[in-house]
């Protein structure tokens, strides 16, 4: 098995190469692998062992369907793929929990599960979690997430509504990643309604609860890998390609346009670019106008 680990690197939209090392491995699930559960606490903590009797019993917030322009854009009826940017404007308005910085790098490999014991208001709602890295200087790069509209708690086919204020045990799909969280930072989870644009709004208004402590031990489980001891993979030099066209064109604008009197939120994305056919035999040009709106 042979996996890119990726490094920390402050919130960057563009960064063109990420930090980052190979590493080979003789199996999968690899010798020595193992996973870090960490509980949800009141005053926002993340902690190794589950809070018996919790001062707070559940964290509530609005859910806000404009949420989640920090994130990164991989959908949304064709944005270009952009790289998160600084989570803290997101965080504000979502359950945040975060650990102690760490005593040790934590290389974490595999699937994530985030357990959650959440609640709504309202019969349809969305449980989106993000997960960062938190450097010394309190910026959080986002290293994967994941989200579950409640109706399909028990079945992606057969949707059964929530009962307002009834706490359901979800079970959270987190994408897999592979990332080194270097000693000294902290692992933060950002829990809300939304991501916007990824995700398509919920129809009705709602305040959601994350329940936690006692009988709810809502948590977050991280796989990990021990360093490595195998040598890394090496790598053949870069093949030269033919060229068969060539083309040139202009780096995508990306706009968010907040309207301050209605409270609408647009993504603005365009481009353009230009083909040269082989042996000059014409040009294709071609230009894009993007808008996707939330309120």
């Amino acid at each position: 098995v042979t996996v890119f680990m990726q490094e920390y690197h402050k919130p960057d939209r563009t960064l063109n190469i990420l930090p980052g090392h190979w590493r080979n491995e003789a199996d999968f699930p690899a010798e020595g692998a193992g996973e870090a559960t960490f509980y949800l606490h009141s005053g926002g903590l993340l902690a190794e062992k589950p809070q018996k009797e919790p001062a707070t019993p559940a964290d509530e917030f609005e859910y806000i369907p404009t949420l989640g322009t920090s994130s990164r854009y991989w959908s949304a009826g064709g944005l270009p793929f952009y790289l998160a940017d600084d989570q803290r404007a997101d965080e504000a308005y979502s359950a945040t929990y975060t650990t102690p910085a760490l005593d040790r790098p934590m290389r974490i490999f595999g699937w994530p599960k985030v357990i959650l014991h959440g609640s709504s208001t309202a019969k349809v709602s969305t449980f989106v979690v993000k997960i960062a890295a938190v450097a010394a200087d309190g910026s959080p790069t986002l290293f994967t997430d994941g989200s579950l509209n409640g109706t399909r708690r028990k079945s992606r086919k057969s949707p059964e509504a929530m009962n307002p204020n009834e706490v359901y045990e979800l079970s959270i799909p987190i994408q897999p990643t592979g990332w080194v969280v270097p000693k000294g930072h902290r692992i933060r989870i950002a829990i809300s309604g939304s991501d916007f644009p990824n995700l398509w709004p919920t129809p009705e208004k709602a305040r959601l609860k994350v329940h936690r402590g006692g009988e709810y031990a809502s948590r977050i489980v991280l796989p990990f890998l021990p360093e490595a001891t195998l040598a890394p993979p090496a790598f053949l030099p870069e093949p030269k390609l033919l060229q068969v066209v060539k083309g040139y064109g202009r780096p995508a604008d990306m706009k968010l346009e907040i309207d301050q009197i209605t409270g609408k939120v647009s993504l603005l994305s365009s481009g353009r670019g230009t083909t040269v056919l082989e042996d000059d035999r014409g040009l294709m040009t071609s230009d894009r106008n993007f808008r996707c709106t939330a309120s």
